[in-house]
């Protein structure tokens, strides 16, 4: 008799094992079914994103050929109103102490431009605030009034 005991008890451990492995499957199936779905639903989201980024790659590569820019048309009222207390550029590098010689050659004159962008604007040096202006009207000529911050953070612009 006790031989059939051992076997009864021997079917009832391998029955146990047997259901807990059934449930821990199941439980192991909706977690994978549960991170498919979400797995797939971010790399809708990425897919996403990727074609929104390929888009502003495209305009930015366009951008990158495309030097006809005016003074007025960098420093433009909305973008000195933005980061200075001026909205007219005339009034602005007047009132700057930089001249239009200074101005075209502002990379001989590192002194009297960067002094000129620290107490006037919220960059640090003028090569921030032109890089800013240039960044700026580009984006905007394509509809984008909003900087991403990734692609300020790719120009190495620092502000105050």
């Amino acid at each position: 008799m006790e031989d059939f005991q051992k076997i009864i008890d021997d079917f009832k451990r391998a029955d146990h094992e047997y259901t807990l492995s059934v449930k821990n499957l199941k439980r192991a199936q909706k977690r994978k079914e549960k991170a498919e779905k979400e797995f797939f639903a971010f790399r809708e989201k990425v897919d996403g994103m990727k074609s929104r980024l390929d888009i502003l790659e495209d305009a930015l590569d366009v951008m990158r050929d495309v030097q006809g820019y005016t003074v007025p048309d960098l420093f433009n009222p909305d973008f000195l109103r933005k980061h200075t207390s001026y909205d007219d550029c005339e009034e602005f590098f007047t009132n700057s102490g930089i001249s239009p010689d200074q101005l075209v050659n502002f990379k001989k004159y590192p002194e009297i431009v960067n002094r000129a962008a620290k107490e006037m604007t919220d960059f640090d040096n003028f090569d921030d605030f032109l890089k800013e202006a240039i960044l700026e009207y580009n984006l905007k000529n394509y509809g984008i009034v909003d900087i991403p911050d990734f692609i300020r953070d790719g120009t190495d612009i620092k502000t105050k």
